[in-house]
């Protein structure tokens, strides 16, 4: 904790006292900045490793957004169909493409 201490205050930072904790990475997971660090395992054969992956509050709070935006109530609301017709006519070249 002393090194930390020591390299904060040379970057000129303050260390909020109440929410720093010592870890013990292979042992506790912690998390920082949206992600969850600490032991992991591998699909394919179990074998532990230290990794991240995204934190269960931010995976929450992705899926509430996302939910949010494809509400069926609001979403046909918002969403108003294009006239492909008028589009496929205002290229230049018509309906065919673009010729070369």
């Amino acid at each position: 904790m002393k090194a930390m201490w020591a390299m904060m205050e040379k970057l000129k930072l303050t260390v909020n006292e109440t929410k720093t904790h010592q870890r013990r990475v292979p042992l506790e997971s912690f998390d920082f900045l949206g992600y969850t660090f600490g032991q992991m395992y591998w699909k394919k054969n179990g074998r532990p490793y230290i990794g991240k992956q995204p934190s269960l509050k931010r995976v929450a709070r992705i899926r509430e957004a996302i939910s949010e935006m494809t509400d069926r109530r609001k979403v046909q609301q918002e969403t108003a169909m294009p006239n492909l017709n008028q589009r496929a006519t205002s290229r230049p070249y018509g309906k065919r493409g673009w010729r070369v």
